[in-house]
């Protein structure tokens, strides 16, 4: 017998934050999700005032070579205003995915939601 599951689909879930721009990424960041994560990552890093950027990877379920490439497409936005992203609350698969990419130089990388906006 099969189990249909749904496939869980990806949001961007923008929190309140003083300093900069907050968001939870929930689901799964892949083939199917980037194109519509990156727009939100870049509508998100655009209005981001001070030029700060925390994801809360709580929730983030996958993250594909697809979904790598939004977030460094975010990156690069946020640098070229002279800011930075950090990734936060990362479940350890998807920090060995951003460490085996080579991109922990890329995003500050924190254990907690508090340290990342500290």
């Amino acid at each position: 017998m099969l189990c249909n599951i749904p496939p869980m689909h990806f949001r961007i879930e923008s929190l309140p934050c003083d300093h900069g721009a907050l968001a939870a990424l929930h689901g799964r960041l892949d083939d199917k999700s980037h194109l519509d994560a990156e727009r939100e990552l870049i509508a998100l890093v655009a209005g981001a005032l001070p030029p700060r950027l925390v994801l809360d990877c709580g929730k983030l379920d996958y993250l594909s070579s697809a979904g790598l490439r939004a977030l460094i497409s975010a990156f690069k936005r946020m640098k070229a205003r002279g800011g930075a992203i950090a990734l936060c609350e990362l479940r350890p698969d998807v920090r060995e995915i951003i460490e085996i990419s080579g991109l922990r130089a890329v995003f500050q990388l924190h254990g907690t939601r508090a340290e990342a906006l500290a």
